[in-house]
Parts: C-alpha cells; sequence; structure tokens
C-alpha cells in the first residue's frame, strides 16, 4: 500500500468521525431525545438512583445500583466522545489532505 492509500483510509476514518459526530448532533438536538435521555434519564433516574442508595438496601442491591449509576455516566461519556472524536477528525482531515497531495506528488516524481 502506497503513502497516499494510507493517507486516504485515514481521511475516509475520519469522515466517518465526522459523519457520526453529526449524527450524533442531530440526535441531541431532537426533542424526543432531550426529554427521554436528558430530562428523564440524565436527571431524573440519576437522582432516584442516588436517593435509592440511601434505603436500607443489601450489598447486592446497592453493587446494582453502583453499576446502573455507572451506566448513565458511561452513557453521557460516550456521547461528550463521539463529540470530541468527530471536532478532532476536522483538523485531522485539513492535515491528511495537505499530506496527501505531498505524497501524491512525491509519488508522481518517481
Amino acid at each position: 500500500m502506497t503513502q497516499s492509500e494510507e493517507i486516504e483510509l485515514d481521511i475516509e476514518d475520519a469522515k466517518k468521525l465526522q459523519l457520526l459526530r453529526d449524527e450524533c448532533l442531530t440526535l441531541l438536538d431532537s426533542p424526543a431525545f432531550k426529554s427521554v435521555v436528558e430530562e428523564s434519564y440524565f436527571k431524573v433516574e440519576a437522582a432516584r438512583l442516588t436517593m435509592a442508595k440511601s434505603a436500607n438496601l443489601s450489598a447486592e442491591q446497592l453493587k446494582q445500583i453502583d453499576v446502573m449509576q455507572y451506566g448513565v455516566g458511561a452513557f453521557k461519556n460516550y456521547l461528550t466522545g463521539i463529540l470530541r472524536r468527530g471536532t478532532a477528525a476536522d483538523d485531522g482531515i485539513k492535515e491528511s489532505e495537505a499530506e496527501l497531495t505531498a505524497a501524491l506528488e512525491e509519488e508522481a516524481a518517481q
């Protein structure tokens, strides 16, 4: 595989990250997402789980609540990560396109 082919694959991967980011932004702007996930899951469910820990529960039940709380945070982190990687892909594509131009010129000269 030539250097330009490798760079083209990098650009394709970065474009997939951009698309995923854009789809995530569309999802985040959805009224249904805001209602079900942001208001109900991230806020109400997280608060319910926190309150549940103050009840007289067994160690196993407390452990289950911890796992459920981690899930709320993990999902939020996942969405944030998609946005972050998509934004990083914007800069990566610009750099890769410059590298691709140089690689194509070098390969043409050979």
